[in-house]
């Protein structure tokens, strides 16, 4: 973050925000889900969070994407508490036994990849529900979405359509976007469970 009037802090982007919010909210010992890690940097970036003593889920449809982010986190001496899915995201309700106190998100598709490989909304939406059901008293979704491909527009619009229908008791919601910069930068969708 740069500072901003008056000492304000600022993002430069959606995941610097992303990442400044879940590096204040995540702590040791917290169980957390990636549900698209990826080259496996946010994946990495959780883990140093939790720790040893945390419990990591991690999804991605791609096998390159999977033992890409297993190798990463093993070069860094996490190798106990992982678990790595070749599964979509739609799925993690599926794999995933325990409430959570955080779901990252970062859509759109894998650099260096064909853009074929990209996420969806009818998946995103489901993954998104299900991660919803998962999430603990105080637990937090954190959603980067990338408007600037027709793909990541749909989403991005299906996500902020569905995003309004939660229960404001339940939910607090909120959204950090940057409507100066070109090429329709990505949004960050922040959405913590405030009650059951």
């Amino acid at each position: 973050p740069v500072k901003g009037a008056k000492g304000s802090m600022l993002y430069k982007n959606a995941v610097e925000a992303s990442r400044s919010i879940i590096k204040k909210q995540v702590k040791q010992g917290m169980i957390v889900i990636d549900a698209t890690v990826g080259k496996g940097n946010d994946s990495l970036f959780l883990m140093q969070c939790i720790g040893h003593k945390g419990r990591f889920y991690g999804f991605d449809l791609d096998e390159r994407a999977i033992s890409t982010t297993k190798d990463l986190l093993g070069q860094y001496g996490y190798t106990e508490n992982i678990h790595l899915f070749c599964k979509s995201h739609s799925e993690i309700a599926t794999y995933v036994p325990h409430q959570v106190d955080c779901v990252i998100f970062n859509l759109g598709y894998l650099p260096g990849l064909s853009k074929d490989h990209i996420t969806e909304s009818s998946t995103t939406l489901e993954a998104l529900k299900q991660a919803l059901l998962l999430l603990k008293v105080d637990g937090f979704i954190s959603v980067v979405v990338y408007p600037g491909h027709p793909q990541g527009a749909k989403e991005s619009t299906d996500l902020k359509v569905f995003t309004t229908t939660l229960n404001q008791k339940e939910f607090h919601l909120f959204e950090i976007t940057y409507p100066n910069q070109i090429n329709n930068p990505p949004t960050l969708i922040y959405i913590s469970r405030t009650k059951v």
